[in-house]
């Protein structure tokens, strides 16, 4: 299985890390917690277009793109976000430079590319399209069950 079959979305990620997304989603214990409130264990290219709208939005630093992510409940490894960020950038789709830290050493700022900004805005197009044909799938159940409530003709 290719990683765009995963959730129909362009593939915007290399198999390598769709394996080790794979591989920890697989092996990481429940949480404790009412289904509710799990974190989200997303897709692979759900990841890459969260990164690159981070990015976007002003996010630029790996540790504070992950906390970024954490925020909106999505769990992911740290060495799964640093080699996304690294793809991203062998891809063309952000540029990273070291920056000077006031505390501690330096750290690596990422910012979008205009080709990354036209494939953020080419995902999010396909994600609507997918929450359009969902919704319409929702609605069509939602007709189903009532149906199946309604009292038999007599």
């Amino acid at each position: 299985m290719t990683p765009g079959e995963l959730t129909g979305l362009p593939s915007i990620i290399s198999e390598d890390d769709a394996h080790a997304v794979r591989r920890r989603v697989r092996s990481a214990p429940e949480p404790a917690k009412s289904p509710a409130a799990r974190l989200i264990r997303p897709r692979d290219e759900f990841v890459t277009a969260w990164l690159l709208l981070l990015v976007d939005r002003g996010a630029t630093y790996g540790y504070e793109l992950r906390g970024e992510l954490e925020a909106h409940a999505i769990s992911i490894d740290s060495a799964v976000v640093y080699r996304t960020l690294r793809r991203l950038e062998a891809d063309g789709l952000v540029k990273s430079r070291w920056i000077k830290s006031g505390v501690g050493p330096r750290r690596r700022s990422y910012d979008i590319t205009p080709t990354g900004t036209r494939q953020l805005d080419d995902v999010a197009g396909v994600i609507g399209s997918v929450r359009d044909l969902h919704d319409r799938f929702l609605e069509e159940h939602s007709h189903a069950v009532g149906r199946r409530a309604a009292p038999p003709p007599s």
